[in-house]
């Protein structure tokens, strides 16, 4: 019992000594890559403990990076099977939070993948599938071309004569083309009706 009483009382007395030393310090940021900051402190022989600011180890690249790896590793436990290859972060499903863009092909097939993160829980994982080559509507007539970011500040009803399942008009978030040979290029965009990418094609 007296032992445990002494743990205590040293346990109390760091704890005091702890909360005893307030530092107050400001960083400022100049560039526009996002830094993390970290601390440590120091036993000082005299006077209080001394803190030690350690430079910013993660830049913003490093921290996309690490959801990259999150968003490739939900992906790949969802639609195994195919070397997912990452294109973009960009916000497609008007959430404020950036969705990672993934592609992938097999012999017949190429996908397209979102992974949406949430508040809570598991990502929303949303593909598409089209047709490497052949005379239907999915179906591509030349090699993919990378991704590209499309603005969604224009209503594709004035071309295809009427407004896509789901799709709402926006100069925040971004929608995607896909480039596939000569013919007509894919339109891809969140259906906010069915929760999930869809596309157009004219």
């Amino acid at each position: 019992m007296r032992s445990v009483l002494s743990i205590l009382i040293i346990v109390s007395s760091l704890a005091f000594v702890a909360c005893s030393y307030t530092t107050d310090f400001v960083v400022i940021n100049a560039s526009e890559s996002a830094v993390e900051i970290s601390y440590k402190v120091k036993e000082a022989p005299n006077g209080p403990p001394k803190i030690d600011v350690i430079p910013a180890t993660k830049l913003a690249s490093q921290l996309k990076s690490s959801e990259h790896a999150k968003a490739d590793q939900a992906l790949r436990a969802a639609r195994p099977g195919l070397s997912w290859r990452h294109e973009l972060s960009i916000d497609v499903d008007c959430d404020g939070r950036r969705d990672e863009m993934f592609t992938a092909q097999d012999d017949m097939q190429y996908y397209v993948a979102a992974v949406a993160p949430r508040k809570a829980g598991a990502p929303k994982i949303s593909v598409l599938q089209f047709q490497l080559s052949g005379s239907s509507q999915d179906s591509f007539c030349g090699p993919p071309e990378p991704l590209q970011p499309e603005s969604l500040s224009t209503n594709p009803r004035e071309e295809l004569g009427a407004t896509p399942e789901g799709f709402r008009r926006s100069d925040r978030c971004k929608g995607l083309k896909l480039v596939a040979g000569e013919c007509d290029s894919f339109h891809m965009y969140w259906n906010h009706v069915a929760g999930e990418l869809d596309w157009w094609r004219l």
